[in-house]
């Protein structure tokens, strides 16, 4: 639906298993794709200061915990 309305979907696989799909949306000002992987996948980028935008420490503290390690590694 989000690539419907927006033109484009970014999300991050949080956990994947037989019988689920885990999705983190992405919001979709902090990201581009301007890459693709050597098998032609599209690689998302992602701008870490989506989280200096946030000025509420507690809801900052909350929302940076539920992005990957990979992301919070380079904030």
């Amino acid at each position: 639906m989000r690539a419907l309305v927006d033109g484009a979907y970014y999300g991050v696989i949080q956990s994947l298993d037989k019988k689920q799909i885990v999705l983190l949306d992405l919001p979709g000002l902090y990201c581009r794709s301007l890459y693709h992987s050597v098998l032609g996948n599209d690689l998302v980028e992602f701008n870490v200061q989506y989280f200096d935008k946030i000025y509420d420490e507690d809801i900052k503290k909350s929302i940076y915990k539920a992005y990957p390690k990979v992301i919070r590694n380079h904030y």
